[in-house]
């Protein structure tokens, strides 16, 4: 009974205690990069921050830019261990030795004749300034320079060594033994793993060293479990690799921190090692490949492994739980005993843009409509028909709420105990997007058409074109081009900079920008980007990118603690305050000098003509985004440009002595120390000292009898000379004369010849142009269409992406034509392309005139999800030009070839002509009514 109640309470605790953090982010390194063997059997870090892997072709070693493989006999390396010298000590089958210089050097001719077979697969461990090999049959101590055989005796079956509070411990079948005392402890017991206070056995869980058991939700979990490899982290939590499920972080007490397993994204739960780099990450050894685990960044990522489906559009909350809204609905945030999980609300189908929180209500706007959550949540009357992508609470009147809909500014009332849509603000843009207020009125970002103030007077003015966002900074409204600076209202409706952000310029078509509880600037860039605020309210000169966060940011989310989570296509992004610290990163190291090809070991000397010289620099940082700078000294000035190359080579250098400095640069913008390395550049033989004095004694030699000579010849020549001078003078005049006139003819041909060229290379491109566009419409034509799908289906195959395909065909054309004439119909043509391409403006997105009445919208890099979006926003403007429009819409997920991927859009454009034009049909579900 009292065994049952501490699980219930271990469970009770663990829920109480849980997060809302969701899985750390997983870098995986396959035999791809570091084309060395599939499987990896032990990772260790040695004292400058490098990472060893006992890998089965060898030793790997990997500084964040370079791996490097050494050979032992046998090939297979099955573990290693780095002492505080840096050393590493490997084993293979029947084998093991030393790793120095990138060199192996094998001990076993070091062991008695008896004891050099049959070695098996020794457990190597670092032991007071050396190594301890822990055998079946023997276990020896190497001090660095002769191998000792401890009196330890063996059963014959595995054996593991271990180092706690500066003692030797063997562990293994048979229980634990202390050497230097052979006191024996847990008896007939498996001991998998020795931390420093406490045991695990095999399938039992965690003991203390006086064989009392240890009582945690950590140690019940251990039960049952094979413990593969243990490591104490920096911060006093355990991390313990086990050898089909997953790894388990422990706190002080061994108590459950989390369980990274194939939940969390783990692609193999079959683990051999475990390692803690430098910056606080764990590197696992598994059965197929390498993974970085970073569980010191407090970045995670909630996706559909917690069951969250489809890209975030906006997250809120509501009676204290986390609400995320996607194209599949709204899904609510819920942490349990297992890790964070989202459960999908019942009753909203559309896809969800906005979600606010206000008089103890949500409010949900979706594709086709505004909800009041609730079981069931309720339509409000009205809105049928709207597409809500935000919503904002006045500043004025509490029962007022601004709608930002796809048809203009729209406003809802809280009357009583009920919500009532009051309609339509007249003379506001379509297709708003974002909203803020401040003392002049209220600010409505539209995607097509600049911002418009709706003043506190009812008057309206417009500012700027385009897609442009507005959000509150300190306060203040800002205003921000979907490319360029973020800006304030000018004079005569333009965009001036912001006088506190205008600095923040980037070329990257920016999706969103966001602002957290402390007033930093997120900027919504491929990779992201953050602006920290300073202490006199300015703002960092340059915006520095934010490594692990990857898709495209739709919305930004603060918490008033500094939590800020970020909403991608790719899941939902929960970030920390100190995940945007300023961490120093390490100092890189000189990791090899290239000479012609070669390794300079121990030399800083280079020849004359040296050739070719290459530095490589080991970053020992193994975060994403580093980069590099070098400066070579005297030569350099000023360091070079950033870059992400981990090498600088060189090829002629004069003579003398030169100092080669480097460092790198974190995702986040903080520079590491340097690096250097000094070396000479010897000068020629033929310019020492004496070689010198030699030449400068014979040189005056020389010229004491070239003189003298000289001399005597000058006198004769100089009568000669003076003879053929008076010819020569004459001829000389008229062959200037005649080369003079030559020139003159030369250059005039050369003008003519440049005006023709000039002239012949702009009607080319009038051509070019010509041949590419549809000569009703405007819009690209066919021939450029086709090109654009061939270029567009290799990029995507290259990247992985997807490319969606819509086809449009007006309907009831020929009527049109046959009723009104041809040229009404061509004018409705040219009205329907001028449209579509002032919607498709995405970077890569293109709009072509397919043929007759019908037209091809390409878009590459989107889903299903957000082709459907697009078509049946099309399909809405298209209604105001005077005819309607039936929409296909195929992805390259189910294509086999571009070719496939237009029969596919073809189908299911004819699909949406039999079940009644004006609408718009998946090719998926083309699909799935032919099966059924």
């Amino acid at each position: 009974m009292t065994k049952w109640l501490a699980v219930a309470l271990l469970c009770f605790a663990s829920i109480a205690g849980a997060s809302e953090s969701g899985s750390p982010l997983i870098s995986l390194f396959r035999q791809e990069e570091h084309k060395a063997g599939a499987q990896t059997f032990r990772v260790r870090s040695d004292p400058r921050g490098r990472l060893w892997f006992a890998n089965s072709e060898g030793v790997l070693t990997y500084d964040g830019a370079w791996w490097t493989a050494t050979k032992v006999p046998g090939d297979v390396a099955f573990g290693l261990d780095v002492d505080d010298a840096g050393r590493v000590a490997a084993v293979g089958l029947d084998e093991f030795g030393i790793v120095q210089d990138g060199q192996y050097r094998s001990l076993v001719e070091q062991l008695p004749v008896s004891l050099r077979s049959g070695i098996g697969q020794p457990e190597p461990c670092a032991f007071v300034n050396g190594f301890v090999f822990a055998a079946e049959r023997f276990v020896a101590r190497w001090d660095g320079i002769k191998l000792i055989v401890l009196d330890v005796p063996g059963d014959g079956r595995t054996r593991r060594c271990f180092e706690a509070g500066g003692k030797l411990f063997i562990g293994g079948h048979g229980g634990l033994v202390e050497v230097a005392t052979g006191r024996r402890s847990f008896v007939d017991r498996r001991v998998d793993w020795l931390l420093p206070a406490a045991v695990i056995l095999r399938g039992e869980g965690l003991f203390r060293l006086d064989e009392t058991p240890i009582v945690t939700d950590g140690s019940e979990w251990l039960r049952g479990k094979s413990v593969m490899d243990a490591r104490m982290l920096r911060d006093g939590r355990f991390a313990i690799a086990t050898l089909r499920h997953g790894l388990a972080i422990l706190t002080k007490d061994y108590r459950i921190d989390r369980i990274i397993d194939a939940r969390a994204g783990l692609p193999d739960e079959l683990l051999f090692g475990v390692e803690q780099d430098r910056e606080g990450a764990l590197w696992l050894a598994f059965d197929n490949g390498i993974a970085r685990v970073d569980v010191a960044t407090p970045l995670t990522i909630l996706d559909q492994r917690i069951g969250l489906r489809g890209g975030v559009y906006t997250i809120g909350r509501h009676a204290g739980r986390l609400h995320v809204a996607t194209a599949h609905g709204v899904f609510v945030v819920e942490p349990t005993s297992e890790g964070v999980r989202a459960r999908r609300l019942a009753g909203i189908d559309n896809v969800t843009w906005s979600l606010l929180e206000t008089h103890g209500d949500l409010l949900v706007g979706t594709f086709g409509g505004l909800f009041v959550l609730g079981e069931p949540p309720r339509m409000i009357a009205g809105t049928e028909n709207l597409l809500i992508y935000a919503m904002r609470a006045s500043r004025s009147d509490a029962t007022l709420i601004h709608l930002a809909t796809d048809s203009g500014l729209g406003q809802l009332r809280r009357r009583g105990n009920a919500w009532v849509f009051d309609g339509m603000v007249p003379n506001t843009p379509s297709h708003i997007r974002s909203l803020a207020e401040d003392a002049r009125g209220l600010w409505c970002g539209t995607e097509l058409d600049g911002v418009m103030l709706v003043a506190r007077d009812g008057s309206r003015q417009k500012f700027g074109s385009g897609d442009t966002q507005v959000l509150t900074v300190d306060g203040r409204v800002v205003l921000r081009p979907r490319r360029g600076k973020f800006s304030q209202p000018g004079p005569r409706g333009t965009l001036v900079p912001d006088p506190v952000l205008g600095h923040l310029f980037t070329n990257d078509a920016v999706q969103q920008a966001g602002v957290d509880a402390a007033q930093n600037i997120w900027i919504g860039s491929r990779p992201p980007r953050i602006a920290r605020r300073l202490g006199n309210g300015r703002y960092e000169a340059e915006a520095h990118a934010v490594g692990g966060i990857r898709g495209e940011i739709n919305v930004y989310f603060a918490e008033p603690d500094g939590v800020m989570w970020l909403g991608t296509d790719r899941g939902l992004y929960r970030v920390e305050p100190r995940a945007i610290a300023q961490t120093r990163p390490a100092a890189p190291a000189i990791r090899r000098v290239v000479h012609n090809d070669r390794a300079l070991v121990n030399r800083s000397e280079l020849p004359h003509n040296f050739g070719r010289l290459r530095i490589e620099v080991a970053p020992l940082s193994y975060r994403a985004s580093t980069s590099y700078q070098y400066r070579l000294e005297p030569l350099d000035v000023s360091w070079t440009l950033w870059t992400n190359e981990p090498f600088r080579d060189f090829t002629t250098l004069a003579p003398g002595a030169y100092t080669f400095r480097a460092r790198t640069r974190s995702a986040s913008g903080v520079v590491s120390d340097e690096a250097f390395w000094s070396f000479t550049v010897l000068g020629p033989w033929y310019a020492t000292t004496w070689a010198t004095a030699l030449w400068v004694a014979l040189a005056a030699a020389i010229v004491l009898m070239t003189v003298l000579l000289w001399t005597r010849a000058l006198r004769s020549r100089a009568e000669k000379l003076q003879r053929r001078v008076d010819t020569q003078t004459v001829a000389l005049q008229e062959t200037v004369e005649q080369l003079r006139e030559a020139k003159e003819m030369l250059v005039d041909k050369n003008a003519l010849l440049e005006v023709s060229n000039i002239r012949l290379e702009q009607a080319n491109e009038r051509l070019e142009r010509l041949s590419l566009r549809d000569a009703l419409t405007g819009v690209a034509n066919r021939r450029y269409f086709d090109r654009a799908l061939a270029d567009e289906w290799d990029r995507a195959a290259r990247r992985g992406d997807a490319i969606a395909l819509i086809l449009i065909d007006l309907d009831h054309f020929k009527e049109l034509n046959d009723s009104q004439g041809h040229i009404a119909g061509d004018e409705c043509l040219r009205r329907v392309g001028e449209y579509l391409e002032s919607v498709v403006r995405g970077a890569g997105d293109v709009v072509a005139r397919w043929g007759g009445e019908e037209f091809a919208v390409l878009l590459p890099n989107a889903s299903e999800e957000e082709a459907l979006v697009v078509a049946e926003r099309l399909r809405v403007g298209v209604e105001p030009q005077g005819v309607t429009a039936s929409f296909g819409v195929a992805t390259s997920i189910d294509a086999a070839d571009a070719q496939q991927l237009v029969e596919r859009a073809d189908r299911a454009l004819y699909a949406a002509k039999r079940a009644g034009r004006n609408r718009v049909q998946l090719a998926s579900e083309c699909v799935r009514d032919v099966t059924a």
